[in-house]
């Protein structure tokens, strides 16, 4: 496909997947002139300011609209006030009201001025550090893109959902231990769970596990009002978004993050002797039960009585007993982690053989694990491409 030469002039907004190449004049992405090509992952928008440019895009101007000067220059303030904060500056906000963006845009003009700049994203549901179902750390360099953020030395942490709240002692565990390897200026980057009351006391933790910092609420004078109450001496800024995403928009952009680590991935097998299995409804007991019928697949008792059964078709069990049908694992969204610490990837699991205590999984070429943490999601839709 061939690029596309156009002179712009003005604030833009690049949606991707997109490549920009400066030729000449002056572009600025969060600040940061351009003098290098940047790709937009799919999924993403970035607002630009040019000032009379020449680029080629690719892979047609289709990927350039022209954006509202005003919430430019109003991001562009809030922006700058953030990265005069004291870290960690921790941004707090109902989604789509421009947290990522302005995280990144502080976190640049932050760097710009000679920090040592780190972005902490705890957004598990559209992670623009690393990926969805995860926590992440990493030094900012630039220029910085949502998305596809490069650095020298990346931290990540699985929590394994989308929402804080099917994995709350992970979330937080995942944040606190990712706020302890932090040094220099951060800005964190939370989800947009905080609805009235277990959303918002989700980030009063967040708040109370840092210890220390700056609390700045995006969009909402209530939910300052609120954090203040708790005690939190709280910045407030209105919503800098130039639009939003639907629940849908949000889970194909998830999908398509997920898959384009996963398509890259291969098959391996690993010895679940040989592994720590963390989350699993199965292999938790001592004793393995030996049964003589077919259906049955693998039966095991716990210490305390339990009992959890694996089954092909329909089998007459007693009451209290766990049964999982023969598939439970296909398409589970896993975290693997190997020696170093707080280096988690993904993974998706597809087959336990109960005969040769084998698990299959879609890893990374090079990922090794030791510890496998099973998550709440799944990807059925992935594997059935990766299989075909």
């Amino acid at each position: 496909m061939s690029t596309n030469k156009i002179s712009i002039d003005g604030v833009y907004v690049v949606s991707g997947p997109a490549k920009l190449v400066p030729v000449s004049g002056k572009i600025e992405l969060f600040g940061a002139e351009l003098t290098e090509p940047v790709v937009i992952p799919v999924g993403r928008s970035v607002p630009i300011i040019a000032k009379h440019a020449n680029v080629d895009v690719f892979p047609n101007i289709n990927i350039l609209r022209k954006g509202n000067e005003n919430i430019y220059k109003k991001a562009e303030d809030v922006a700058e006030k953030l990265s005069q904060l004291d870290p960690p500056v921790i941004l707090i906000g109902l989604t789509d009201v421009g947290k990522s963006t302005i995280a990144f845009w502080a976190a640049s003009l932050a760097k710009l001025r000679g920090e040592r700049t780190k972005i902490l994203s705890t957004d598990v549901g559209q992670n623009e550090v690393y990926l969805p179902g995860f926590e992440a750390l990493a030094g900012a360099e630039l220029p910085l893109v949502p998305g596809k953020v490069k650095a020298d030395k990346m931290y990540t942490c699985f929590v394994g959902s989308f929402t804080p709240l099917k994995s709350l002692s992970r979330y937080y565990s995942c944040f606190s231990s990712l706020l302890r390897v932090t040094d220099g200026w951060t800005i964190v980057d939370t989800d947009g769970w905080v609805e009235l009351w277990s959303g918002l006391e989700s980030k009063v933790a967040l708040l109370r596990i840092a210890n220390e910092g700056t609390p700045v609420v995006i969009g909402s004078k209530q939910m300052a009002e609120l954090l203040r109450r708790f005690g939190f001496e709280v910045r407030f800024f209105e919503s800098v978004a130039e639009g939003k995403k639907n629940r849908e928009e949000r889970r194909r952009n998830r999908i398509r993050m997920l898959s384009s680590i996963i398509t890259r991935s291969q098959e391996k097998a690993f010895k679940i002797d040989n592994l720590n299995l963390v989350g699993f409804p199965i292999f938790n007991c001592k004793k393995e039960l030996i049964n003589s019928f077919s259906r049955i697949l693998f039966a095991e008792r716990c210490e305390d009585g339990r009992e959890v059964i694996v089954t092909k078709g329909r089998v007459e069990v007693s009451a209290g007993i766990r049964i999982l049908r023969d598939g439970w694992e296909r398409g589970l969204f896993v975290g693997l982690s190997g020696e170093e610490k707080l280096k988690d990837r993904p993974g998706l699991l597809t087959k336990i053989n109960y005969r040769s205590r084998m698990i299959n999984i879609f890893v990374e070429k090079d990922v090794s694990p030791r510890i496998v943490m099973a998550g709440s999601e799944r990807f059925e839709e992935v594997l059935s491409v990766l299989k075909t």
